[in-house]
């Protein structure tokens, strides 16, 4: 990147913060705080929260888990900074446009497929193991996919390619997601939609009636790479529907590896930053990084820490 890229880039980061806030810094593991389940707990709704138009119902014990799946962050936009920008839209403004198309602040991240596809599957060990310790019952998958209702949901193939965030200009605390790649445990399938032009939460609705459950839960957690270190990140996303709400939590933070990942960076015109991922240091990261983040997410779920949750539903 030349010396004016860069320098037009710094400048449309300060403009920006200022317009639109920018973030905290995500936290490395070793300085979050969470080294046993007492302190996770604690710390579970520092690091989720929830739309308060759509606060998710609580007062569940059996559960449908329709979907359990990783959101891989692909491709992304991250600022110079450490504090990531609340909005990013240099890209769509003339003096922004010439920076982007040079390769400025643009993100490519190379991951093991293989390892790609195990990941989801250690994970969902985990969170199921959680659930269970905090008193839920899950339903079983084959009396879930046998349902009728179940029939008619639109799937998605693993490694699903989301394409929907190609143009988002909303930042997290490690940069702007702009592709993911989603990767179900093995089991579940990836829910896009509803096949006769319901919503998804309306056929869950109807799936929980008839398998005799209390609610119905989607889980995806998002995972990636910011700067050198693994990350699960920011609107990872918890949706929970019973049969009179719905709603979701929401990660309200990223937490990064202590331990670097990344073995090689290119950089490339218009493409920008190709970073390529070490898949052994990546999954020994990720795998320090998942059991709090998966415990945390667990307890929101099971303890409902936050005020708003009680108020909206008693």
């Amino acid at each position: 990147m030349n010396r004016t890229s860069l320098k037009c880039t710094r400048i449309w980061i300060g403009f920006l913060c200022l317009a639109a806030g920018c973030h905290e810094p995500a936290a490395r593991l070793s300085e979050a705080g969470l080294q046993d389940t007492a302190k996770m707990k604690a710390a579970s709704g520092t690091y989720w929260g929830q739309d308060t138009a759509k606060v998710p119902p609580t007062g569940y014990r059996k559960v449908v888990l329709l979907e359990f799946a990783v959101e891989y962050v692909t491709e992304k936009l991250e600022s110079l900074a450490d504090h990531q920008p609340g909005v990013v839209i240099h890209e769509f403004i003339p003096i922004g446009l010439v920076t982007s198309l040079a390769g400025a602040g643009r993100i490519r991240i190379q991951l093991d497929e293989e390892l790609r596809k195990e990941l989801p599957n250690e994970m969902f060990r985990h969170f199921e193991a959680q659930l269970r310790a905090e008193g839920l019952e899950l339903v079983s998958q084959e009396k879930i996919r046998s349902a009728a209702a179940y029939q008619k949901l639109t799937l998605g193939e693993p490694g699903h390619t989301d394409l929907g965030h190609a143009f988002n200009v909303a930042g997290t605390d490690v940069g702007v997601p702009r592709l993911l790649v989603i990767e179900p445990a093995e089991g579940f399938d990836v829910i896009l939609g509803a096949k006769d032009g319901r919503s998804v939460e309306d056929v869950e609705k109807e799936l929980i009636r008839e398998v005799g459950a209390d609610a119905a839960l989607r889980a995806r957690f998002r995972v990636s790479v910011y700067r050198q270190f693994a990350s699960i990140e920011k609107w990872s996303i918890l949706r929970v529907t019973m049969d009179g709400s719905s709603g979701f939590h929401f990660a309200a933070r990223s937490l990064l590896s202590d331990e670097t990942v990344v073995s090689k960076e290119d950089f490339l015109p218009v493409a920008g930053i190709i970073k390529q991922i070490d898949p052994e240091r990546f999954r020994a990261a990720i795998q320090t990084l998942y059991p709090p983040y998966l415990t945390m997410a667990a307890q929101v779920l099971t303890q409902a820490p936050f005020s708003t949750v009680q108020s909206a539903t008693e």
